[in-house]
């Protein structure tokens, strides 16, 4: 059932439309408190004094300090006093979708297609409040009756839970095509609505909703004082319509006290007769005869009515509406026949039924009576959305902690296969209790600080750092299939949205579906990702010029407009599946290198990886107006009351080591070592690689036109080492890039290992490497001089990266031992950029991605930078492995210092041309401030370097 109880008021003014019949504004009228506080409802809820409302807000609206001859309905008026229908003559001139100039009276309204958290308005609609009533209406000795068309059975739970908003006795009179149906029709109704009297009809399938309406239970319907006409509409000719049953619905039946609301203007407006919601924003242009006019005419005359067809009244578009009876009257006693009504063929226009629809705001306004429109103060698509506007506290604190303790009794020792996984990053949402635990399920948080368990949450942390903290999130996001080793279905759903009805009814639903290996909610307003990206760069979602380079790429690889679009606040995905993985790291490319509104790289990353999707919801349905889930505002904009929920453990969550043991059956590595000049750290480093080397490595040297004595020695080691490979270029030099990528294209092993030739590894550095490499692309080790990786100081000076000594009697291994032991504690780091004297490297990424960038980059300095973009934008995990220590003699092969300088100078700019500034600035920040990059150096300096720190 829906539950539109709050906790406390929202302070609601509701806005005004235009209004004709005013007084001159250059003549202000003395205000009348009085009348104008009764007049305009949201007066008492704005804790403003009559006077002070007035002035501030009254007059910017356009409304009357006192009473006039003349007047129209306005909105905002607690119960609108409506004239007489030949006073109410405010009207619009409309051109339809077939170019003809048409008069309607009264003017239309026309919803919204964006969501609206307060109310706006196109034209005289009378806003409605769904929570406080404005005037109890007199109910007693008040026939009322709903007639209920129900052509789609399956859509009775649904309109069950609207016609539970009824809060008072009525006769609900049902029509259903399927006799079969007819036995459980009623038992559903009656097992759900105890103030309704029930009665099924089977009637043929003509004449749609309006044929059983006039035929069957015309005379039921002349017996009552008010009555209600609805049905189970769907337009599966048009998408943009999917949500009008919604709409409909919402707009007649939103909540009990909203019903209340209409039947106190009905009571306190004698000359109301018809009352119908604001039109869907897809029929604007199609408020028209259309091509009824005809069989319009034809019914005019049978009724006694008059009509032109330069001119209409309104009229419910999509037949549902709350009636005074007598404004029916003549439509009621036509004595209309079911034969006069064709069989039912899927026709758009041009039946009797379409004529009736079109004319029964004529046949209420020539028998004497109005028309309004309605709308409530909340709109359709948000009915479980709860911001601060609209606090509300679902259930009491005692049953969330009964669900908890019933779930953690129930799932204690199961080994589930599905798992329920969300993210908090940066404090800004705080961990919800679901109202429906299933203990067939294992429920994981993902966090980058402390968070609160709640009794059943798997409390993790987020080993990827971004100064974005969004960015943070969309990791965890997109990287289930690694974060949930073990499982085999996922659901995603974001941290600020409660599971209030079953889970495992969508996860079973999913798991039947061979066809599809992800189920989403479909975007409920767009289907477009340039539309989306048009409407993010409206609302200053992120940078514009960031999304525009998005949707040029997009444009350029040719994804289609309107090829759809994923809501990804819900995600159902199946971790088995090799196209699920590889969407997921499109996906996560995407987000890397453009937008983090990850709603944008959705489609092409879909459309790469050939992965099928299917949508969760029908009919434009969202989790903001479900009934199954409830949808919290971010942040400080969260609806939901503090002390809701039981805390359970405060749990700061640790960073887990997860590096891989690397055996004698290793895999086979290709080392590449370039080589310019530099003997002396060339021999050191080559004589420790042999003793790194399994014999299934290999080794290819590069020598880019080094000297005679280096060149002489690099001949020698090459002849009396069978795994090594000399390569040999003449003068002049060719350039680190070219020389790197010539080295990296030899072999064929799954690894590449690019080492500096002044980089000195250890016995154990490759296997250490490659155990920290897992699913990574790049890993790489820390260093006494690797820019961010090093320990203890990141920065000599500030143009300068720190070149750091090993303190005085302690080696290389030492310091690697040392590492072993903190990454234990602090875990691996997942980064933007792996320092390029030290690289493993997958070969599959390398062959994908390709080498370095010699055009660019063409003597080094940023080309391993360049390279880390390019390999994370295809979605690929870069990393460094904390537990392994290479030390780094540092620039020997270019000694000029001011020579360093510019090429680091012209690196940079290449780097910012190629990949924006923003870009860069960002990988630097997250390098520098990666906690757990600080970590090691704060433990270095603590505890390994306090003696040189201190001599220092």
């Amino acid at each position: 059932m829906r539950d539109h109880r709050f906790q406390r008021e929202k302070r609601l003014i509701v806005q005004v439309g235009p209004e004709e019949s005013e007084s001159d504004p250059a003549v202000e009228a003395p205000l009348n408190e009085d009348w104008y506080a009764n007049r305009y409802h949201d007066v008492p809820c704005s804790g403003l004094s009559v006077q002070e409302h007035y002035r501030r807000l009254g007059r910017f609206l356009g409304r009357r300090a006192s009473p006039v001859t003349d007047a129209v309905v306005e909105n905002g008026c607690a119960l609108p006093s409506l004239p007489e229908p030949a006073r109410q003559n405010h009207r619009c001139s409309y051109v339809d979708l077939g170019g003809q100039r048409i008069q309607l009276t009264p003017q239309p309204s026309f919803g919204s297609s964006d969501y609206e958290i307060s109310p706006s308005v196109s034209g005289p609609v009378v806003v409605l409040p769904m929570r406080t009533v404005l005037q109890s209406a007199t109910m007693e000795n008040v026939r009322v009756a709903v007639h209920l068309h129900l052509h789609y059975t399956d859509l009775a739970g649904e309109i069950a839970q609207f016609l539970s908003s009824i809060p008072f006795p009525f006769a609900l009179l049902i029509s259903v095509t399927d006799g079969k149906c007819a036995d459980h029709i009623a038992h559903l109704f009656e097992s759900e609505l105890d103030q309704a009297e029930i009665t099924v009809a089977i009637v043929a399938n003509r004449g749609r909703d309006i044929a059983a309406m006039v035929t069957q239970f015309a005379k039921e319907l002349s017996k009552t004082q008010f009555f209600a006409h609805i049905h189970t509409k769907r337009s599966p000719h048009n998408r943009a319509k999917a949500d009008w049953r919604d709409q409909l619905l919402h707009g007649l039946m939103a909540s009990s006290r909203y019903v209340e609301n209409i039947f106190a203007m009905f009571e306190a407006n004698p000359h109301i007769g018809l009352v119908f919601p604001e039109y869907h924003w897809a029929l604007e242009k199609q408020i028209s005869w259309g091509t009824n006019f005809s069989v319009c005419q034809d019914l005019a005359d049978r009724l006694h009515i008059h009509i032109t067809e330069d001119s209409m009244r309104l009229f419910p578009a999509g037949s549902m509406f709350w009636a005074r009876t007598a404004a029916l009257k003549p439509l009621l006693e036509a004595d209309f026949g079911l034969d006069e009504f064709p069989v039912e063929a899927g026709q758009v226009d041009g039946t009797a039924a379409h004529g009736i629809e079109r004319l029964l705001g004529e046949i209420a306004w020539q028998s004497g009576y109005g028309l309004q429109q309605i709308k409530p103060d909340r709109q359709h698509s948000l009915t479980t959305y709860y911001s601060t506007g609209w606090p509300c506290r679902l259930s009491e604190k005692s049953v969330y902690e009964a669900t908890v303790l019933e779930y953690r009794s129930r799932n204690r020792g199961r080994k589930n296969r599905v798992a329920v996984f969300t993210a908090i990053t940066g404090g800004y949402d705080d961990a919800l209790v679901h109202e429906c635990l299933d203990e067939r399920v294992d429920y994981y948080l993902f966090t980058d600080g402390p968070a609160h368990d709640r009794g059943f949450w798997r409390v993790r942390s987020i080993d990827y750092y971004h100064p974005d903290p969004v960015r943070r999130a969309r990791y965890v996001k997109t990287h289930p299939h690694k974060l949930l080793p073990g499982y085999e279905t996922a659901v995603w759903i974001d941290a600020s949205v409660m599971i209030r009805g079953e889970i495992m009814r969508y996860v079973s639903a999913f798991e039947a579906d061979q066809q599809h290996a992800l189920h989403g909610v479909d975007h409920p307003q767009r289907d477009c990702t340039f539309e989306e990206a048009n409407a993010l760069t409206r609302l200053g979602k992120d940078a514009a010029s960031r999304i525009r380079s998005q949707m040029d790429s997009y444009r350029a690889e040719g994804l289609d407009r309107h090829s759809g679009l994923v809501e990804t606040n819900f995600l159902i995905a199946d971790l088995r599946c090799s196209e699920v993985r590889e969407f997921y790291r499109s996906w996560w490319g995407e987000i890397v290198r453009f937008s983090h509104r990850d709603q944008l790289g959705i489609m092409i990353a879909l459309r790469r990886s050939g992965a099928r999707w299917a949508p969760v919801f029908n009919e434009k349905k969202s989790l903001r107006n479900h009934p199954d889930f409830a949808y919290f505002g971010h942040g400080s904009n969260s609806g939901l009351e503090e002390d809701t929920f039981p805390e359970g453990k405060l749990v700061t969550p640790a960073l887990v080591c997860t590096t891989g043991e690397i055996g004698p059956a290793r895999p086979a590595v290709d080392i590449v070592v370039c080589v310019h000049n530099a003997l002396e750290e060339s021999r050191q480093c080559l004589t420790a690689l042999e003793k790194a080397m399994t014999k299934a490595d290999r080794l290819f040297i590069v020598d880019d036109a080094s000297g005679y004595e280096t060149r002489d020695y690099l001949q020698y080691f090459s002849a009396q080492m069978d795994a090594a490979t000399l390569i040999r270029h003449e003068g002049p030099a060719r350039g680190y890039c070219r020389s790197a990528n010539e080295g990296m294209k030899q072999g064929q092993a799954e690894f590449v290992l690019l080492l500096n030739s002044d980089a000195i590894v250890l016995d154990n550095t490759i296997d250490k490497l490659l155990g920290a490499a897992k699913d990574a692309a790049i890993v790489g080790p820390m260093s006494n001089a690797a820019s961010f990786q090093s320990l203890p100081d990141i920065k000599a000076n500030p143009e300068q990266t720190a070149v750091n000594a090993l303190p005085e009697g302690v080696s290389a291994s030492e310091l690697d031992l040392w590492c072993e032991s903190s990454s234990a504690r602090v875990g691996l780091a997942s980064v933007p950029l792996v320092h390029g004297f030290c690289q493993l490297i997958r070969r599959t990424v390398l062959n994908e991605v390709g080498g370095f960038d010699e055009d660019h980059f063409p003597f080094g300095y940023g080309e391993e930078n360049d390279f880390c973009f390019r390999v994370a934008n295809r979605g690929y995990d870069l990393r460094v492995a904390t537990n392994t220590f290479v030390y780094h003699v540092k620039s020997a092969s270019y000694r000029d210092a001011d020579k360093r300088r510019e090429l680091m100078r012209a690196g940079a700019q290449s780097l910012r041309d190629l990949h924006g500034h923003a870009r860069l600035e960002n990988a630097v920040r997250a390098m520098h401030d990666h906690p757990v990059l600080v970590e090691m150096r704060a433990l270095a300096r603590a505890d390994f370097f306090k003696e040189y720190r201190d001599s220092g």
